[in-house]
């Protein structure tokens, strides 16, 4: 068990801010503990939303990204502490792409799970009606969406089974067929719908009896899997509904519904390879086999999303990966399942960074030897994927021996791409956070800061490479962007980048540049109707706007300063983009008021209205490396003064209107602290406070008491 770290605030007065002598002792010796030890300054924090009901009080944890997204907010606040509050800036700054519970606690209209989800000129009647069936060459037609970009990174389905299917659906109609089978049905033809937005439009029309028209109707339709015993075809139908809420961005919804797949899984023993059982004959051996990776990966994938603990421990399996078997006959390379291979190896990856960087405080060992694994297997998979996703164009004059490499579709491609770079920045991400005069911060930050430029450049050109011409003022693809991590990656390089230009490690104008591409690839994302593009859409809106406002404040002080005009500056002159006509302001004075609209948010001021104060100069949530070079040319008794001014400077009332800065500045709350809550009141203390981690670096190491909250993820 790791021993417990009292808050800096834990032997204090209440009434009295700051740090004893005696604290910060103990603190410099904590911080050079032995290296076995965890490394307190790659913590990130997990969020205990309180809701106004002790009930429905959410958690989301670290690995969604919430703790580092926070903190970037707290760092803009500090930077702009007379900023006013914008009823935008309240409602997105606190939530993670595909928390659906969220959408339903507003009341969306747009998402709501009682919603028909499909457009009218998408569906038709229902043709189930004496003989009038669709055939079987339309039911191929509807379907050619998910065999082409999702069955082959999830064959969880038989597609011999599903056209047998398709061939009885053409002669007897959907209801004249099992449960079961009218799930996996509907399940293959709602997600090729939804897909249809983004990519080339169906030929015609969907029957609606054919496809979930809601999301309730959706859920509803997996309850069989609790009154029936559990067997593949229940699993597999499951997991179809799965995939259409992870596709849709409901992944509350497929959270839940996936721990009864994980249950099911166990009680049919996929946890353990099928071939050490010789009963299994081999076309069932594979089918399980394939079956648990799907599980498996989709568990992952959600876990990391949301933030929770991993449902399937790597040590409770011993299933081989397809093509990989240790516990049977090898057997015959089969080149359609690399895909899927790589899939699989990268959701074990994905669960090595979450036990190292996000598991509950108590138990986690996050050391330079586990970080070095990590980093080491993450390296090996990004080699074994190099010719999946390297171009071969130059290296066509092989030897006559040289076997040829294997060829995937361009967005499976990219997906494999974005799950490098995806996992580059969850692995390195909880250093961003940790005392900036360190090396392994600026370390992190510079792998984070070429993840995230290589995440949006590489969307950028696959959206020019693929842009539909038949559609110029469309969003639509010929490979399309289907994947859901791709609102998630989009949204954390967008912080990320914003993130660097605060700090001054990357130019303005840059991470400008970046951010504005990332618009465009998530309006492309939006054009399947769901809410989180859009919401992603405001919050970079928001950090755009608040970027200007820095940018417009720190050039008038240099202009009022120009003694001190040699020293560096944060924002560079050369950014000049005020004007209403820019994409930025345009998208920030449509795509704001329209989901907040959506989400049932009112009070929101018209467009153009956002007020801009200047900024008092040497805000006291200036950079570090640009604080210590304007200190070069003044006198220590000046910079002191200068100094405690700026301390002086209240919170942004952003910042205390939000859910984040609930317990500000120097005082403890007198009524006891919710559960959940006690990291972040420390954690906005120790940046609110005249006597935080500027003025005692050391700070940036010290953690709270775990055992308040031993559970803390």
């Amino acid at each position: 068990m790791m021993e417990a770290v009292e808050s800096p605030h834990a032997s204090s007065d209440p009434g009295t801010p700051g740090i004893s002598p005696a604290d910060l002792g103990r603190l410099r010796k904590r911080k050079f503990s032995t290296a076995t030890s965890t490394d307190r300054s790659t913590r990130e924090l997990g969020l205990m939303r309180d809701s106004g009901r002790s009930d429905t009080a959410q958690f989301v944890g670290s690995s969604s990204g919430i703790h580092f997204i926070r903190h970037v907010y707290l760092r803009l606040a500090r930077k702009s502490a007379t900023r006013p509050a914008t009823p935008c800036a309240q409602a997105t700054n606190d939530y993670v792409p595909g928390e659906d519970d969220q959408l339903l606690r507003r009341s969306s209209s747009r998402d709501g799970s009682e919603q028909d989800l499909w457009k009218e000129n998408e569906t038709t009647a229902d043709l189930d009606n004496g003989s009038d069936h669709p055939s079987f060459e339309q039911l191929v037609d509807w379907s050619r969406s998910y065999f082409e970009s999702w069955h082959p990174t999830l064959p969880f389905l038989g597609a011999p089974d599903v056209l047998a299917l398709f061939e009885k659906v053409s002669q007897v109609g959907i209801t004249g067929i099992s449960h079961l089978d009218g799930s996996i049905v509907k399940s293959v033809l709602s997600i090729s719908l939804a897909d249809s937005r983004q990519g080339l439009p169906l030929s015609s029309p969907v029957p609606a009896n054919l496809v979930f028209r809601t999301v309730e109707e959706a859920m509803f339709a997996s309850q069989h899997a609790l009154f029936r015993p559990a067997s593949l075809k229940a699993t597999q139908a499951a997991i179809g509904i799965q995939l259409f809420l992870i596709s849709m961005l409901r992944l509350n919804s497929a959270s839940r519904l996936g721990g009864l797949i994980v249950r099911m899984a166990f009680h049919l023993g996929l946890h353990r390879c099928p071939a050490r059982f010789r009963f299994f004959h081999p076309g069932e051996t594979q089918m399980r086999r394939r079956i648990f990776w799907c599980i498996y990966s989709l568990e992952r994938f959600l876990c990391q999303s949301l933030g929770l603990p991993l449902d399937i421990r790597d040590d409770d399996i011993d299933v081989c990966f397809p093509g990989e078997e240790r516990h049977g006959p090898q057997e015959p390379p089969d080149n359609r399942l690399l895909l899927f291979t790589s899939l699989a190896k990268h959701a074990r990856i994905r669960g090595l960074i979450l036990e190292l960087r996000n598991k509950s405080i108590s138990s986690r060992h996050d050391n330079a030897e586990q970080a070095s694994y990590v980093q080491a297997e993450l390296a090996k998979w990004s080699n074994e994927i190099h010719d999946l996703v390297d171009d071969h164009d130059g290296f066509s004059d092989g030897g006559p021996t040289e076997s040829p490499a294997p060829s995937i579709r361009p967005n499976h491609r990219l997906y494999l791409l974005l799950l490098k770079h995806e996992s580059t920045i969850s692995l390195n991400r909880p250093m961003m956070t940790s005392d900036p005069l360190g090396a392994t911060y600026a370390a992190a930050l510079q792998e984070c800061i070429f993840a995230a430029k290589s995440i949006l450049s590489t969307l950028r050109k696959h959206t020019s490479q693929f842009k539909v011409q038949e559609d110029p003022g469309g969003d639509r693809l010929r490979q399309p962007m289907l994947w859901p991590s791709c609102t998630w990656a989009i949204w954390i390089s967008a912080f990320v980048l914003i993130f660097a230009a605060v700090e001054g490690q990357l130019h303005l104008t840059v991470a400008q540049r970046y951010v504005e591409s990332s618009k465009e690839i998530l309006r492309h994302i939006a054009a399947r109707n769901t809410s989180w593009p859009e919401y992603c859409l405001s919050a970079i809106d928001e950090l755009t706007a608040a970027i200007k406002d820095l940018s417009t404040d720190a050039d008038r002080s240099e202009l009022s300063e120009p003694s001190h005009a040699s020293g560096s500056q944060l924002f560079p002159e050369v950014y000049d983009d005020t004007s209403e006509n820019s994409p930025s302001a345009r998208t920030a004075q449509n795509s704001g008021p329209r989901y907040m609209a959506d989400t049932g948010v009112t009070g929101i001021p018209p467009a153009g209205t956002v007020s801009q104060q200047k900024q008092p100069p040497n805000s006291a949530a200036e950079s570090l490396a640009a604080k210590m070079q304007r200190r070069s040319g003044q006198s220590g008794a000046r910079e002191l003064q200068r100094e405690e001014t700026a301390f002086d400077q209240p919170l942004s009332r952003a910042l205390a209107a939000s859910s984040f800065a609930s317990m500000p500045g120097s005082f403890m709350p007198s009524e006891t602290v919710g559960e959940g809550q006690e990291s972040m009141i420390w954690f906005d203390q120790l940046f609110a406070n005249a006597f935080g981690a500027i003025d005692y670096p050391v700070l940036a190491s010290a953690q709270f008491d775990p055992s308040v909250d031993p559970s803390w993820q």
